[in-house]
């Protein structure tokens, strides 16, 4: 294929100009032919940009569609500067301009296309390739954290410190990160994986060593919790022994501890009924389990508490108690004798008195009662006028009640 592009004509030229009759014989004339135009078709047709990175065939099409878009310019103010006299004229002039523009405006359609292609076609690549470098970066940044690389904010580094554990520290910059081909990052990435096997090594011999050292203590552990297991099983053997013994003596002693209380119980037994047959001979009475008389109550298991002199002393003071009551009986009978023989005397005389005194207020209570029922009521014949009669309805009525009450007065003298 012909890459070569022909030499592009950038300077305006006057010669081989389109000229038209205008009005009034006016010449239609541009400053660029139809021939131009067929050869700066057939340029644009022959430019080609083969790839992104052909600048050069960008930079042609580019002066190219410059060139063709100043001459559409050029063609089209010209006509403005025709045309304005006359209308008529003018659609003369725009139809000779749109002839001439028309196929121009096409080239620099298909040049734009090419530079627009270029330019999205440039812009993908970036694209990928930025992101790219992006994912790239992230699997680097990925990888070595993987190793146990961590990021130190202040050298804008990613550090291996390992200087206690094995004197050793490796600094990655992170713009050789970004920046290194995969060529240049290889003997990093092999630098770091050897310090990253080495980490692994010595914690798998850590941890190997941790494990041995738990297994040597958990054996020691084992062994003397088998020790205190024949230990314990020993005391508990001794213990059973110990127990059994115990078992035996603390059996004969209740054996003992029974045969004493089976003989006190039939001493009890034989002591309640006797202790029970004195409370009854001596006026007590059994009240729900209970011996009882006026202010003293005796349960049975008191009866088995009390020595012989308490007992004795509760027979005494009953024999006492009813003594006492029998004098106070007897004392009490001759009092209310007397009694009622003054009671008598007195409600005698009182009758006498009453007689006497309603004898001496009979004349005047029969006058004063006369003058109540006289004074309890007044006439109201001769009086017309309502109000009046009204007045002394309601004082008849407040009168009524006074002299009522005075009545209950004099009944009750």
């Amino acid at each position: 294929m012909n890459t070569e592009t022909p030499t592009i004509e950038t300077e305006e030229i006057a010669h081989n100009a389109v000229v038209m009759a205008g009005p009034a014989n006016t010449p239609i004339k541009f400053d660029v032919a139809k021939a131009d135009i067929e050869q700066m078709k057939t340029h644009a047709a022959a430019l080609t940009i083969a790839g992104p990175d052909d600048k050069a065939g960008f930079d042609r099409v580019y002066q190219l569609r410059q060139v063709v878009k100043k001459q559409r310019i050029s063609v089209e103010k010209k006509a403005k500067e025709l045309k304005a006299p006359h209308i008529q004229y003018n659609r003369e002039v725009d139809s000779a301009m749109k002839e001439l523009t028309d196929p121009m405006t096409g080239i620099e359609d298909g040049l734009s296309r090419k530079e627009t292609a270029y330019i999205v076609e440039r812009e993908r690549l970036a694209r990928e390739r930025m992101l790219f470098l992006q994912q790239r970066t992230e699997g680097r940044v990925n990888q070595l954290r993987a190793y146990g690389f961590e990021w130190n904010a202040t050298q804008e580094t990613y550090d291996f410190d390992r200087k206690e554990e094995l004197g050793y520290l490796m600094e990655i910059n992170f713009d050789d990160i970004k920046g290194f081909s995969d060529e240049e990052y290889e003997p990093i990435c092999e630098r770091a994986y050897s310090a990253h096997e080495q980490e692994v090594k010595r914690i798998a011999e850590q941890v190997e060593a941790k494990r041995l050292e738990a297994k040597r203590i958990a054996d020691e552990q084992q062994a003397e919790a088998n020790r205190l297991t024949a230990q314990r099983l020993e005391q508990v053997a001794a213990q059973k022994l110990i127990d059994d013994q115990a078992a035996e003596l603390k059996r004969q002693q209740d054996q003992v501890e029974a045969d004493r209380k089976a003989l006190q119980d039939q001493k009890d037994e034989a002591l309640l009924k006797t202790r029970t047959a004195k409370l009854l001979e001596y006026g007590f009475v059994e009240v729900d389990g209970s011996f009882e008389r006026p202010n003293v109550s005796i349960r049975p298991l008191y009866l088995l508490q009390y020595t012989e002199e308490q007992f004795t002393d509760i027979l005494r003071e009953t024999v006492e108690y009813f003594q006492k009551i029998e004098a106070d009986s007897l004392q009490a009978i001759q009092d209310n004798a007397e009694n009622l023989r003054l009671r008598t005397l007195a409600e005698k005389e009182r009758r006498k008195a009453d007689k006497e005194r309603t004898a001496r207020l009979k004349p005047e209570k029969k006058d004063f009662n006369q003058y109540l029922r006289d004074y309890s009521y007044h006439n109201r014949v001769g009086y017309e006028q309502p109000e009046v009669i009204e007045l002394i309805n309601r004082f008849n009525s407040e009168v009524l009640a006074v002299v009522e009450t005075f009545r209950a007065q004099l009944d009750a003298l």
